[in-house]
């Protein structure tokens, strides 16, 4: 059945009927997908204009303005975030056909260089039940059709991908401190993009409010972060901190870093000006590019009273007097170290700068008291945290997002934003008058090539005394 009318009706006769449309809404269903709002928006979005009879129509710019909310008017010369979330996508997808998917007669795929999805089938049976239903000859062998324009554009930007935006491990580091410093300095200027477009959005914008809307589990803890009449700081990893304590082969404690970033010694690996770059120039990682342009999208972010900051621009008052959204763990951003001492899940340095694990102080039945992950592996077992406690002075907020590695970090990140088992953890922490108690979350998930694939929960502590 090939659908050839102008808008796609997607009611329960199609969802019934089209084997394409079923496979997409289990994917979007899926442990690797639910949590992610934009990402399931993508799918469905690309995979009902192929429905639609439109896939000659899908492109970077068109996906930036239905999926993302981009102005029409806006370059994606200037603006990645289709071409990121594309990369995103194609991994998701081989994960859930590698897991979640494994039996599925039919495989979703979006090819590299396009936007527009193909659906393959994976056994002799499935490809009979195609021919029958009669789907179009674009969706069965992958055409890739107009999209194709696009594939040197998306395949440069898959290349600046490959060369490594992540600091840990020490396949990364084998790239070269050159290598390391041209990729931390894109992912800065990729933050400067995000935010300068989001201000370049109309704030009061119906639009872009219903299009970014924010997982409603989440509400309570965004409404307690930017509270009325409060002032909060998003802060995200300090990455040239974190590749001088891999050149120093030791943590700097934050009292240090406080006095001007650290006066650890490299271990020679760095030519003198990448040394100095490094020490005084602001680096962050592409991760934490990500989570603050997500945060700073919610339709709870405030017009005023917010604000993204650099960890070495931060001072101690600043967590005594303000609520502060702080990315990443101690070892790429020290103001952690000052929520995270006190937790009971706790992020520790392993001698050498070789690796980190997380200790349990308190460890209920069942529970390990310690948990470790494997950086050198590319595929491997990690964790993150989520912590909200208290700030400094005890009358604001801190919501810190960390973990282990990179992908450790995502997995916090993506719970926080859009997983359904933030239901169950803000329910606990929920007191009498309606506000939040502290509660800190363990979280387990799989990094594939530095990227998280899911996250369970192992752990947690809700309330005041942590029980």
């Amino acid at each position: 059945m090939r659908v050839a009318a102008k808008t796609l009706d997607v009611d329960e006769r199609v969802s019934r009927t089209d084997a394409r449309w079923l496979l997409a809404q289990r994917i979007v269903a899926s442990g690797g997908f639910a949590r992610s709002r934009l990402l399931c928006r993508f799918l469905m979005y690309v995979v009902e204009e192929v429905l639609a009879d439109r896939a000659s129509l899908l492109s970077e710019h068109q996906i930036g303005v239905a999926v993302f909310a981009r102005p029409r008017g806006y370059r994606t010369e200037d603006d990645n975030i289709v071409r990121n979330y594309a990369r995103q996508l194609r991994r998701r997808l081989d994960v859930y056909f590698a897991e979640d998917g494994r039996d599925e007669p039919l495989r979703l795929e979006i090819p590299t260089g396009g936007y527009v999805p193909r659906f393959l089938a994976r056994n002799e049976e499935a490809a009979q039940t195609i021919a029958a239903t009669g789907m179009p000859e674009l969706a069965i062998n992958g055409r890739i059709g107009a999209a194709r324009a696009h594939e040197n554009e998306d395949r440069g930007a898959a290349g600046r991908d490959e060369a490594g935006m992540v600091v840990r491990g020490g396949r990364h580091r084998q790239a070269g401190w050159g290598i390391a410093l041209a990729a931390w300095t894109l992912a800065t200027a990729l933050v400067a993009g995000l935010i300068t477009q989001r201000w370049m959005n109309v704030r009061a914008g119906s639009a872009l409010r219903e299009a970014q809307t924010t997982a409603p589990v989440s509400h309570a803890l965004w409404l307690q972060i930017f509270a009325a009449g409060s002032e909060t700081y998003v802060v995200p990893a300090d990455a040239g901190f974190n590749l001088m304590e891999d050149a120093a082969q030791t943590s700097i404690p934050v009292a240090d870093y406080m006095q001007g970033g650290g006066q650890a010694q490299s271990s020679g690996e760095m030519n003198a000006q990448t040394e100095n770059d490094l020490r005084t120039q602001e680096f962050t990682d592409f991760a934490s590019a990500q989570i603050s342009a997500e945060i700073m999208r919610l339709p709870e972010y405030p017009a005023h009273g917010a604000a993204l900051r650099f960890p070495r621009d931060l001072r101690l008052d600043d967590l005594r007097e303000k609520n502060v959204v702080l990315i990443g763990s101690l070892l790429s951003n020290p103001w952690s170290a000052l929520v995270d001492g006190p937790q009971n899940f706790s992020i520790v340095p392993l001698a050498g700068m070789r690796g980190a694990s997380v200790v349990n102080r308190s460890p209920l039945p069942g529970e390990a008291k310690r948990y470790e992950s494997h950086w050198n592996e590319a595929q491997h077992e990690t964790w993150g945290i989520v912590a909200f406690e208290r700030n400094l002075s005890g009358k604001g907020w801190v919501l810190l997002l960390e973990g282990l590695d990179v992908a450790g970090t995502q997995s916090a990140a993506d719970f926080v934003m859009g997983s359904a088992g933030m239901q169950s953890v803000l329910q606990k922490a929920k007191q009498a008058d309606g506000a939040l108690a502290p509660f800190e979350i363990l979280l387990r998930t799989t990094s594939l090539q530095s990227h998280a694939a899911g996250a369970e929960v192992v752990a947690m502590r809700v309330g005041p005394g942590k029980l």
